[in-house]
């Protein structure tokens, strides 16, 4: 594919490209992440945020943490997390 540059808006918004975003599978409410490699470029990935997938114990561990974390959280703060998982299941 070649190369598709997008001006970044002042609010710091792009689109990613249609043809990118069939080709990756980018769906409307995706959870993606952006990770700043070594070289300054960024990685931006399709992230799965399933609590029924299958799990290693590796990751139930983890998922342990994650909700440990999530007690400690204030109950504004749990509330947002709370409003925004019932988003992206809509």
């Amino acid at each position: 594919m070649d190369k598709i540059i997008r001006v970044l808006g002042k609010k710091g918004r792009t689109t990613i490209p249609f043809g990118i975003r069939v080709q990756v599978g980018f769906k409307h409410n995706d959870v993606i992440s952006y990770e700043l490699l070594e070289d300054g470029s960024v990685l931006l990935r399709n992230e799965k945020l399933c609590c029924s997938c299958d799990l290693d114990t590796d990751d139930k561990d983890d998922i342990g943490e994650l909700f440990e974390e999530f007690e400690q959280l204030s109950p504004y703060n749990q509330h947002l997390i709370r409003e925004f998982v019932q988003l992206l299941i809509k």
